[in-house]
């Protein structure tokens, strides 16, 4: 099967609790289709480049794992009608079965100096 990483962004003023449902029900979508987790990230809430859905910020989540095409559609199916979700984006990563790919760190954390919200509004007040 071949590796995906999923990328969703939230509201930004969803809960722990919502963002661990978000969580468990990707999951268990993936472990229906027979795929596996690789690995699942929260980068926190950032300030997006432009409105979407009439926010300006929102919270992203990241997930790498080993499916196959319906359990991308089954993922973006649910993602759809999920009201807290403001944005969602699949990409196939590669087309053999690589878990130890999924489970890399994504390329946010693998950056040296990874630019946090906090740090944006500092350098804007200067």
């Amino acid at each position: 099967m071949p590796s995906y990483e999923t990328t969703i962004i939230t509201k930004p003023a969803v809960s722990e609790d919502q963002v661990q449902g978000i969580r468990q029900k990707v999951e268990s979508i993936v472990k229906a289709h027979k795929g596996q987790i690789g690995i699942y990230e929260d980068w926190g809430t950032r300030k997006l480049m432009h409105t979407i859905q009439k926010e300006n910020r929102g919270r992203y989540i990241y997930f790498g794992y080993v499916g196959n095409t319906e359990t991308v559609a089954e993922l973006e199916r649910n993602l759809r009608i999920n009201e807290d979700v403001v944005r969602y984006l699949s990409i196939a990563t590669s087309e053999e079965d690589d878990l130890e790919l999924a489970k890399r760190p994504s390329p946010m954390k693998r950056r040296k100096d990874p630019v946090r919200d906090d740090q944006e509004s500092m350098e804007d007040e200067e």
